[in-house]
C-alpha cells in the first residue's frame, strides 16, 4: 500500500553546505497525494494533480508554493482541469523577473 504525505523539505542548492529542512508552512496545506508533477521556477513551486491514496481519488488542483512566504496558495483555474497521473510538466515564462527572490 502506498502512502501519501503532504510535508514539505526543502535544500539551499547555493548553500556551502547542503541541509534538508522541513518546512513549517503557514495556512493552507494540499491534500496529501502520490504521483503528482512539480516543477520550480524562481522562488515559487507549482504541484499538480496526482493521487489521494487515502480517498483513492485523482486529484485536479493545482497548488502554488512561495518560497519567500513559506505559504502554500490554491490556485482557482478559471476552466476546470483534468484529472491527471504520472504527467510531466514544464514551466515557460517569458518574464525572467516574474518570480525572482526581491
Amino acid at each position: 500500500m502506498r502512502i501519501g504525505f503532504n510535508d514539505l523539505w526543502t535544500c539551499d542548492t547555493e548553500a556551502k553546505e547542503k541541509v534538508w529542512k522541513l518546512c513549517n508552512e503557514k495556512g493552507f496545506v494540499p491534500k496529501k497525494r502520490i504521483k503528482h508533477a512539480a516543477a520550480t521556477i524562481g522562488c515559487v513551486m507549482l504541484v499538480m494533480g496526482g493521487v489521494n491514496p487515502e480517498a483513492k481519488v485523482v486529484l485536479d488542483d493545482f497548488n502554488l508554493f512561495d518560497f519567500r512566504l513559506n505559504a502554500w496558495v490554491n490556485v482557482q483555474m478559471s476552466k476546470a482541469s483534468s484529472r491527471q497521473i504520472f504527467h510531466p510538466q514544464s514551466l515557460y515564462d517569458n518574464d525572467p523577473n516574474r518570480f525572482k527572490d526581491r
